[in-house]
């Protein structure tokens, strides 16, 4: 529920944003500046320090050694908070530099970016207690603790609602940047005492000479690696984005935001409750069960995520006015907007599967494939994105991370056929045929009512609410209903989530 919420938010923050800022310079300042401190988060930490510190933790607990595992514990802290903040601390005095020559953002854009500077130097605080909010976390969850991790990320949405809201008519933009920074604070800050309740101590040594810490951070490295990767990615979009003019690069980070709900609440929810049954068919050595498990995610993932990015795509005007067209947000702010989201609801499916196949092959105690099929598809997207821009502005960014997402996901479906012998079988092949089929038939239903959504422009807030409602639910509903006609096994899965 708490999963849930914080996508919720994180979709009313920028419904606020827009309504504050539009696609204006200040908002693109904004997206710019926060890359950074989010790439630096990722070197650190990788967004999967869990992943590395959970198992090593776990393991020392239950052999007995109490006293090694919180030592480990107390030493990762240490690191992880020196690295972030002398990381933070050269990128606080080296900001204009980062924001010129790293971003590249244009001559004209000067303003944007002295705006820039300014909010990255306030933003740089951020990291350091992400970073350590981290290892909280998974001191957490090693307990099975899940509770505090689960509420951190919703005050933290809060954190940044309240800076618009109440501090942005005072001070800008500045506004939601010092909402990041309390928000970060709040995401540590409410997860300490409990780790330190449950044992967490400062350090009593030099954390590099215990042989746990070196352990946990050679098996952090490789995701380390591809976060990074992913993030320079996302800072070479913004970049170029700021330089097709004002107001790009926060348009993009609004089809971005539209992208991603969707695979958030379905394709990141199966990822993570597949995985750790991966993972013990993975330590049992039974691959045939490791198999059906993972083509019935893959299946389950993809029954709800191939409606979603077509009906998005079919509705995404209508949507982008509904969600955003208020304030300073315009009718030319929509088109601007549903340009690149157009191109990233064809990779919406590759985006969903790259969440879980990856997780496959840390099941399997392989994180150098993945990372390295990663890396290769980032280079591949910032290469398209540098001659697709030529020619279709924000579409082309979009597209070409579409395009690197799908060759990604066929990579990886190679490596892992490659593996373990897994292929898409004529149970899968009959699904996604009938999957198609139920597509096309709910494609079809939405095409028919367009004449309903027609001069949406034009239409009070009520009844575009109500319209894009109604077709949404109409188009769902011949969705399911064809599956159900095509008996669908998936149907059964949404049954049960109703009833729930």
């Amino acid at each position: 529920m708490a999963f849930v919420l914080s996508r919720v938010l994180g979709l009313v923050r920028e419904l606020i944003f827009a309504w504050r800022f539009g696609t204006g310079p200040a908002l693109d300042a904004y997206r710019v500046a926060l890359s950074i401190p989010d790439t630096i988060f990722a070197l650190i930490s990788g967004g999967g320090i869990g992943a590395a510190f959970i198992p090593v933790f776990t393991r020392l607990r239950n052999s007995g050694k109490q006293d090694d595992a919180w030592r480990m514990a107390a030493g990762i802290v240490a690191l992880v908070g020196v690295a972030v903040a002398f990381l933070g601390l050269l990128a606080w005095v080296f900001a204009p530099q980062l924001v010129r020559d790293v971003l590249g953002a244009r001559a004209e854009n000067e303003e944007t970016k002295r705006l820039a500077t300014g909010l990255l130097r306030v933003l740089m605080i951020q990291p350091v207690f992400l970073a350590l909010a981290s290892v909280m976390t998974a001191i957490l969850q090693a307990h099975d603790r899940f509770g505090l991790p689960a509420i951190a990320p919703v005050i933290y949405n809060l954190w940044i609602i309240l800076g618009a809201v109440l501090l942005s008519p005072f001070v800008g933009i500045y506004g939601v940047a010092v909402g990041v920074v309390i928000g970060s604070m709040f995401f540590l800050g409410i997860q300490v005492p409990a780790a330190v309740r449950l044992g967490l101590r400062l350090p009593a040594s030099t954390p590099l000479r215990d042989p746990n810490v070196r352990r946990t951070f050679g098996l952090l490295a490789p995701r380390i690696v591809g976060q990074a990767a992913a993030h320079v990615n996302t800072m070479v979009a913004a970049a170029l984005a700021l330089s097709l003019g004002t107001g790009r690069a926060a348009s993009y980070g609004y089809a971005s935001v539209l992208f991603v709900l969707p695979v958030g609440l379905f394709g990141t929810s199966v990822a993570t409750a597949a995985f750790p049954a991966l993972s013990r068919e993975a330590g049992e050595k039974d691959l045939s069960n490791f198999v059906y498990l993972l083509r019935r995610s893959l299946r389950a993932m993809l029954f709800f995520i191939v409606p979603a990015s077509v009906g998005l795509l079919m509705l995404r005007q209508p949507v982008i006015a509904l969600l955003y067209e208020r304030g300073q947000f315009t009718a030319e702010d929509v088109l601007l907007v549903a340009e690149p989201l157009f191109y990233f609801c064809l990779g919406m499916w590759a985006y969903a599967v790259v969440d879980i196949l990856p997780r496959a092959f840390y099941a399997l105690q392989d994180t150098r494939t993945p990372v390295a099929i990663a890396v290769g598809a980032v280079i591949l997207d910032i290469a398209l994105s540098f001659i697709l821009i030529q020619f279709m502005g924000l579409g082309g960014l979009a597209l070409a991370f579409s395009i690197a997402l799908t060759v990604q996901v066929f990579a990886l479906l190679y490596a892992l056929h490659s593996k373990i012998g897994f292929n898409v079988d004529r149970e899968t092949q009959s699904f996604l045929l009938r999957t198609a089929v139920a597509t096309g038939l709910m494609l079809a239903a939405l095409w028919l009512a367009r004449p309903l959504l027609a001069g949406y422009q034009d239409l009070s807030l009520v009844s575009l609410a109500l319209r894009v409602a109604a077709t949404t639910v109409g188009g769902f509903a011949v969705y399911v209903l064809a599956s159900v006609a095509l008996r669908q096994e998936e149907v059964g899965t949404l049954a049960r989530m109703v009833r729930r």
